[in-house]
């Protein structure tokens, strides 16, 4: 009896210290990932973070921002072209619409 405690205390010995190597492997890989990302981004002050569900994605305002200051611009340039106009005048009969 006395032998059966003692394998089933050096099994779980081994146990626990596999579990506590694979944690601290674990916990090495995620630091290394971050570590590459922050070098990749190239600034220390970007944050990594978990989205919660429901959170709004900021990418798509971003993008959509961007498009909205190419379409003004594109705006401006046509208004300094004295040859374009921004409504088309057509004519049925005599009445101009």
């Amino acid at each position: 009896m006395m032998t059966l405690l003692t394998k089933e205390r050096q099994s779980n010995n081994e146990l626990q210290e596999v579990c506590k190597e694979l944690i601290a492997n674990h916990l090495y890989e995620v630091k290394s990932c971050l570590r590459a990302l922050s070098d990749m981004f190239g600034n220390s002050r970007t944050l990594i973070g978990l989205k919660r569900m429901g959170e709004i994605d900021i990418l798509p305002p971003l993008e959509a921002e961007m498009m909205a200051l190419e379409l003004c611009s594109t705006w401006q340039e046509m208004q300094r072209n004295t040859n374009w106009h921004p409504f088309k005048i057509t004519t049925h009969g005599k009445i101009h619409q």
